[in-house]
């Protein structure tokens, strides 16, 4: 006897029903079963309850066989193109999911952020003009200067002994300047005339003599030597005469106008003297040229510095950003344009102040200079809650720029990250529900991970705009399982 006819043989109280093991296999085929071939005869009962008749058995183990085929057939079978629909299923016994349909994810609004340098809106090296030693210093680093404010000052004994100097000698060049324009004093004009006249009246008896002579001469009355004398002594009292004339006329005629000019050539350049002075004070002391905070002090008291030595750095109350853009980027911003900028989590409104008109060579940007207040005029009150805010120069903010991603084509949606499944080869995985049955066997589909947004992920590959997607709970669904999906 063979050992199928011992099993046939054997009783069937040895298989009592309410004690009948089942395996996983065995359940989910008979599930299967049941599924695909709802009108299968069903095996009937003995007659007498506790034994099996060998007809019985045969059919029984036919029908399981049947059950197993119809299983296998139904979980291996898949869908003949990736976009074609599955046939449609009872709902019973399908597992529920949550589906999103793709494309109608809306794409989020991207920000993109770039660092920049809080600076102070104006900053100065202060420094002496002129060489000396120093002589007071009166602001230590941190104190608040105000413009034209006193801050330091050199030794200027030279330049008060150069001034004294200058002084006197201005003053002698402005007197004699005073006398040329007065002209001459009456007495120097009467005694011009006087000697005019005196002159004159020896002219005369110098002509009387020599008029006698002339007449002696002829008559041999007198020497040749006495008419000489009379004639040549007549002319040297004319000439005498004339020039004494000549006199008389420059004195009444008063000074030269190009004496005048020289003068007050003179004049001016003996004030120009004193002026160069005052400069030169003005040079030894050093004044805050706006309102604001020593930043550094250089120097102390009793140091000799040249010409052009720092003393102070000064810094304003007043701060702007800097930051440095691509050239495609720094072109979207107008002057006057509202920006939002962040810094230790803390975000503020600015708006765009100027824009460099060219590209730094070595870093291949366009500085953007943001302003903190609306108006380009200092708001003290403003930047000193910006100060207590930790907002200072040399801190480090980032411009937040929000921008919509108009990357969504028409093959590349945004899904929700839950929805993907790590794949092969750098590839991830999303279930596919295809057509729009209420009950369908889900499908594997390969897409490409592009970039992420938080809990959104842009993805591209092969799936179509307005499919099905399961977008959550994954851990429980498999690809080739009955699922019925609800959005």
């Amino acid at each position: 006897m063979s050992s199928t006819d011992a099993l046939l043989d054997e009783p069937a109280s040895a298989f009592p029903p309410e004690h009948e093991e089942h395996s996983p296999v065995d359940s989910v085929q008979a599930n299967t079963d049941d599924a695909v071939n709802p009108t299968a005869t069903t095996v009937s009962e003995p007659s007498k309850p506790g034994t099996w008749s060998r007809r019985s058995v045969g059919l029984a183990i036919a029908a399981s066989g049947i059950a197993i085929i119809g299983s296998i057939a139904l979980m291996t079978s898949k869908p003949s193109g990736s976009g074609a629909a599955a046939e449609p299923t009872d709902v019973a016994g399908a597992i529920p999911v949550s589906i999103i349909r793709a494309g109608t994810m809306t794409a989020p609004d991207l920000t993109r952020s770039y660092s920049g340098v809080l600076l102070a809106r104006q900053e100065s090296l202060l420094s002496f003009e002129r060489g000396g030693r120093v002589l007071t210093l009166s602001k230590q680093e941190g104190d608040v200067v105000l413009a034209g404010e006193h801050l330091a000052e050199l030794d200027q004994e030279n330049l008060d002994a150069a001034e004294l100097r200058t002084q006197s000698e201005l003053a002698a060049a402005e007197a004699r300047l005073a006398e040329l324009v007065a002209g001459p004093r009456q007495q120097t004009l009467d005694a011009a005339k006087a000697r005019v006249e005196q002159l004159t009246a020896e002219v005369g008896l110098a002509k009387v003599d020599a008029d006698r002579q002339q007449r002696l001469i002829v008559t041999n009355a007198t020497s040749r030597a006495a008419y000489d004398a009379a004639v040549f002594g007549l002319r040297a009292k004319e000439n005498a005469l004339a020039a004494q004339r000549a006199t008389l006329d420059e004195l009444v005629e008063g000074t030269r106008k190009e004496q005048i000019a020289i003068q007050k050539a003179n004049v001016a350049g003996m004030q120009a003297a004193l002026k160069e002075i005052q400069a030169q004070r003005r040079d030894s002391r050093i004044e805050a040229p706006f309102d604001g905070k020593i930043q550094s002090r250089v120097v102390d008291e009793g140091v000799v510095v040249s010409t052009g030595a720092a003393a102070f750095q000064l810094v304003s109350h007043a701060i702007e950003a800097r930051f440095g853009l691509p050239p495609s980027v720094a072109t979207q911003f107008k002057v006057g344009a509202i920006v939002t900028i962040r810094l230790h989590g803390q975000t503020r409104q600015g708006w765009v102040d100027r824009v460099e008109p060219t590209i730094d060579r070595s870093t291949r940007t366009r500085g953007v200079f943001i302003r903190f207040g609306e108006s380009s005029g200092d708001e003290p009150e403003l930047f000193e809650r910006l100060a207590e805010s930790g907002w200072v120069a040399g801190e480090l903010p980032e411009l937040l720029i929000n921008e919509s991603d108009a990357s969504q084509a028409q093959d590349k949606f945004w899904l929700p990250t839950k929805s993907l499944k790590r794949g092969a080869r750098g590839l991830w995985m999303v279930l596919v529900v295809p057509g729009d049955a209420p009950a369908v066997v889900c499908e594997r589909r390969a897409v490409e991970l592009l970039k992420t947004d938080g809990d959104r992920a842009l993805v591209q590959g092969m799936i179509a705009r307005g499919e099905r997607i399961i977008d959550a709970g994954l851990h429980r669904v498999t690809a080739g399982l009955l699922v019925a999906p609800t959005e």
